[in-house]
């Protein structure tokens, strides 16, 4: 990883430490630490959004999904993707390179990130040149870092970071207290895959607090049969490895955090004319980001919040044809940034946040080779396109009109010297109609710069959502959520809009001994206005079913999970066949002193499906994914 100096000065900047803005905030709520809340308490009490300050769940605007680290163990989800799949109204699938997001609106296959950011602790750990969210092996975290994964669906660019045109998925990282050890783990699975990881967390007695944790990750891969093309069977020709570090240290009001994962995989490719069998492409993935970060309350009702960022992301792509040709494709991207966040509670009935974000995207590059060893030419090409500075500058009010009705107004202003320069408004309507039923109304007009990927410009990509949200508590940890939503989508770049709308409802409830049941429903409609034709790989129907519960008191717990993806439209408006899945997971905890002991089975009834992706060189076919397989873990806490 090379280094360049930048001259760049970056100014003073100021934001609202990335409040969500449609929540009331109390001075309480301003020094809680929320971070160790039970989900189960979260479910009556409280909500944490991207700036981890507590706020009530009732008081925010949209349908949001939490999944914590007790459901990521009794599901025994390995990936970040499997944690969004599980969420109520979106679905995942992938090629043979990545694993790609689809909810409302968005999941067009070759859609890098789906309009929808990523956040590390408040970190926006998309890549700075694609604007791609990784959420398999290729991503920053091993999933046994996570302490809660949130989805926030709808046009909430304002209160958590620039880009969130349909979306924002934040995950809140673990304290070393919460770790309270070293934890040694061994893996190992279907297709002779293999994961180690050692983990060091601690909070000591001077307040220091540390989180240190190096894995690493392969796996031949399963073989991929081609039948139709004469070459039955692609022996081992998606292998994959990778390695992670992960640090994270705090110190009183000081913190810095780090994250790099180096990814190599190879890409099982369709057989032709040209060489049988086929040889597989190879593409490496890195990535890191390193942040320090400083928070500080002013007063008694003010609190401010800073941070210092670097990213850097590389990937490589190289082809070879024997004795025909071997080439490679690069991209090269560094940035840099930083922001001041502020909130204050100066004004009675009011909760004002405001402040300015700065990003210096000052290396984008990519790269071109090809040689033809036939006739010995040789092509190498090299773009630079410009750096851009962009600046984003946001006031929010989040006004209690009464003890039972808040509003929230106000916007993000975003420019670069590009040229770009848009306004995003929002506001929202929070309506306690009595102690266990809450009514919320939001609409939001958002805009997204285009990546360099996508061609930098001055014309942004638009979208205005609209949404009502019912929540219904019951007692004994039962909760009722009921969402309808309209959305449109524009791009004023290929002149084409996308109109979605749709409903979901989720049940979900807990026991006193732990058992866990949640069942969701979405319907989705997604049309491309000036076509009349269906958008691709939006399923009509979303459904999905969780339980877990102990089987022999805390030491063997039993998690089953189900999921059934509708119908997707398809290119010439063909139709992909539904399918349904059913994973399931057997759990020891401390059967053993010290150690946790997992068994789990994905798609357990070997259903053969197959998932939607761009342009590819067989045709019409999709892309067949794995059948039943098996992950075995242990880990060790020392």
């Amino acid at each position: 990883m090379s280094s360049q100096k930048s001259s760049t000065k970056i100014g003073l900047i100021v934001s609202a430490y990335l409040l969500f803005p449609s929540i009331a905030l109390t001075q309480t709520d301003m020094t809680l630490d929320a971070t160790a809340i039970p989900f189960e308490e979260l479910l009556q009490k409280e909500y944490i959004p991207a700036s981890k300050i507590a706020n009530q769940i009732s008081n925010s605007s949209s349908a949001v999904s939490i999944v914590t680290h007790e459901d990521i163990k009794r599901y025994g989800y390995k990936t970040l993707g499997e944690i969004l799949g599980s969420m109520r109204g979106l679905h995942v699938f992938e090629d043979y390179e990545y694993m790609y997001l689809g909810g409302r609106a968005y999941g067009k296959p070759g859609d890098y990130a789906g309009r929808v950011i990523l956040l590390i602790d408040g970190y926006k750990a998309n890549d700075s040149f694609y604007g791609q969210a990784f959420f398999k092996e290729d991503g920053l975290l091993d999933i046994s870092l996570i302490e809660r994964v949130e989805y926030i669906p709808g046009g909430n660019s304002a209160g958590y970071a620039t880009g969130a045109l349909l979306g924002a998925v934040n995950i809140i990282t673990k304290n070393g207290n919460d770790i309270g050890g070293t934890v040694v783990s061994y893996g190992r699975g279907s297709h002779d895959t293999k994961k180690r990881q050692v983990v060091f967390g601690e909070k000591f007695d001077n307040g220091f607090d540390m989180v240190l944790s190096y894995s690493d990750f392969d796996t031949k891969g399963r073989d991929h049969s081609y039948f139709d093309s004469g070459v039955e069977v692609q022996e081992k020709n998606n292998y994959e490895e990778n390695y992670r570090v992960f640090l994270k240290t705090s110190y009183k009001n000081l913190s810095l955090e780090g994250a790099l994962v180096d990814h190599k995989k190879n890409i099982p490719i369709y057989p032709n004319y040209l060489y049988v069998p086929p040889i597989p492409d190879n593409q490496q993935d890195q990535n890191s980001f390193i942040r320090l970060k400083y928070d500080s309350d002013l007063t008694q009702n003010t609190k401010i919040s800073s941070s210092l960022w670097y990213g850097y992301y590389n990937y490589h792509y190289a082809m070879k044809e024997p004795d025909l040709y071997s080439g490679f494709y690069e991209t090269d991207a560094k940035w840099y940034g930083g922001d001041i966040k502020v909130i204050g509670n100066w004004f009675e009935n009011h909760t004002l946040s405001f402040g300015i974000e700065y990003r210096h995207d000052y290396r984008l590059k990519e790269y071109f080779y090809d040689n033809y060893l036939e006739s010995n030419s040789i092509n190498f090409d090299t773009v630079v396109h410009t750096p851009r500075k962009t600046s984003s500058y946001y006031l929010y009010d989040n006004y209690t009109v009464t003890p039972t009705l808040s509003i929230n107004f106000g916007a993000r202003y975003e420019k670069s010297d590009t040229g770009y320069g848009q306004t995003s408004p929002q506001a929202s309507l929070v309506w306690n109609i009595t102690k266990q039923r809450v009514l919320k109304l939001s609409t939001a007009i958002t805009k997204r710069q285009k990546t360099p990927y996508e061609n930098i410009g001055t014309k942004p990509e638009e979208a205005k959502k609209t949404e009502l949200v019912i929540e219904e508590s019951f007692r004994r940890k039962l909760k009722l959520l009921g969402s309808v939503y309209s959305y449109t989508l524009f791009d004023e770049i290929f002149n084409s809009s996308v109109k979605a709308t749709g409903a979901e409802l989720e049940l979900e409830k807990y026991w006193q001994n732990t058992t866990h049941f949640r069942l969701s429903y979405a319907y989705q409609k997604a049309i491309i206005k000036e076509l009349d034709t269906k958008f691709v790989n939006i399923p009509n129907h979303n459904a999905k079913i969780n339980f877990a519960t102990p089987l022999i008191d805390e030491r063997l717990r039993l998690g089953v999970e189900w999921q059934y993806i509708g119908k997707k439209a398809y290119y010439n408006q063909k139709t992909i066949p539904s399918y349904s899945l059913t994973n399931i997971n057997l759990l020891s905890h401390s059967w053993i002193p010290d150690t946790d002991i997992s068994l789990k089975v994905k798609n357990l009834w070997d259903k053969k499906y197959g998932d939607i992706t761009w342009e590819r060189s067989n045709g019409d076919k999709l892309y067949p994914q794995d059948g039943r397989t098996f992950w075995f873990e242990i880990g060790y806490k020392f």
